[in-house]
């Protein structure tokens, strides 16, 4: 019995053939190329011509009965309308991050880096959370029998800053727009608004705090001699391809977009008391540069500064997952299960 999977993202569509246990017709399509997910559903399946029994669709948005509204692509996926289409067809559709809070729940411990705390098993609450084009969560609550996993649109709620440097950061970019989310800085396109308010920052002449952290940052990150870029990056790519070459715009985006994650996860850990674990996951933190560069970052240092709390928050195991495509062991969990 074929089974559509189909991981359905602002900026990518996954589509894939679940049969006899065995993933296959692997095809990524562009967001934008489609103005409905009908016409990719039909683009594919013309493609690989097969005729599904069932298709779970995992979708970076908000759900409400049966609508699924992209949080960052202007696309709209319709349950009833999907099932009129394919009568025959089970039409199951999910939050993209609840495919990846089942994919931690399949997922070996040997993908697991730890950042933060003992990487002694505990029985608790979990987060799994990871910037892209936007950035997702999802909590896992222990129930019965396993986990009972709730997406959430954390990644809306407002942001502020906790140091000076970061407060000169979020005032030069809210002169765009106001109110600002974890989202608007922790995702790809913040990573872009980052870059843009550092660079106004440091062409100012910065004061004494600001050198100071830039010297924090040359000694975390192992860096001697700083370069200017020899162009202006548009794009996330841009941006890595810098801090690559040593860029110090670059590297100091990179520098305050981990501080915001470390306060962005922690705020979470103690909202439900995550003493399970904290994963971040994507395709973004697993990429060389980025994960090298987390590592040798200041985000513990950001994810326990909560006063009372912070002995609290050094003993909750933080892990980045080194396997990028998690969720995808969700979308067959669910395939099987529902």
């Amino acid at each position: 019995m074929p089974i559509l999977l189909a991981d359905v993202g602002g900026t990518n569509i996954r589509f894939s053939i679940l049969e006899n246990d065995k993933i296959s017709e692997i095809e990524y399509y562009k967001t934008s190329d489609f103005k409905n997910i009908e016409t990719a559903l039909e683009s594919y399946l013309q493609k690989v011509n097969k005729q599904p029994q069932k298709m779970v669709l995992g979708v970076a948005g908000l759900i409400q009965n049966g609508i699924a509204q992209l949080t960052n692509a202007d696309f709209k996926i319709s349950q009833p309308q999907l099932e009129s289409i394919y009568p025959k067809t089970k039409i199951i559709l999910v939050n993209d991050f609840i495919l990846q809070g089942y994919g931690i729940l399949k997922t070996n411990e040997k993908v697991l880096y730890l950042l933060n705390g003992t990487n002694t098993p505990q029985i608790g609450n979990k987060i799994v959370l990871g910037p892209g084009t936007g950035l997702g969560s999802c909590f896992l609550i222990p129930n019965a029998t396993d986990f009972t996993v709730l997406s959430s649109e954390s990644g809306h709620t407002s942001l502020a800053p906790i140091t000076p440097n970061q407060q000169k950061i979020l005032a030069e970019i809210s002169k765009e727009e106001i109110p600002l989310s974890f989202e608007d800085i922790i995702s790809g396109s913040g990573l872009c608004r980052l870059y843009q308010a550092i660079l106004k920052i440091q062409q100012f002449a910065p004061d004494s705090s600001w050198l100071n952290e830039l010297e924090e940052m040359k000694t975390a990150f192992s860096i001697r001699s700083l370069k200017e870029a020899s162009f202006m990056p548009l794009r996330p790519k841009e941006i890595t391809l810098l801090a690559e070459q040593e860029d110090e715009i670059a590297l100091l985006t990179f520098w305050y977009f981990f501080e915001f994650l470390g306060i962005y996860a922690s705020n979470l850990a103690l909202t439900i008391k995550s003493e399970g674990g904290v994963y971040l996951v994507g395709n973004l933190l697993n990429q060389s540069t980025i994960r090298s560069l987390l590592i040798k970052s200041n985000f513990k240092k950001f994810f326990h500064m909560k006063q009372i709390f912070a002995s609290y928050l050094k003993n909750i195991p933080v892990y980045l997952v080194e396997k990028p495509d998690i969720q995808i062991q969700g979308l067959i969990y669910l395939a099987k299960t529902l």
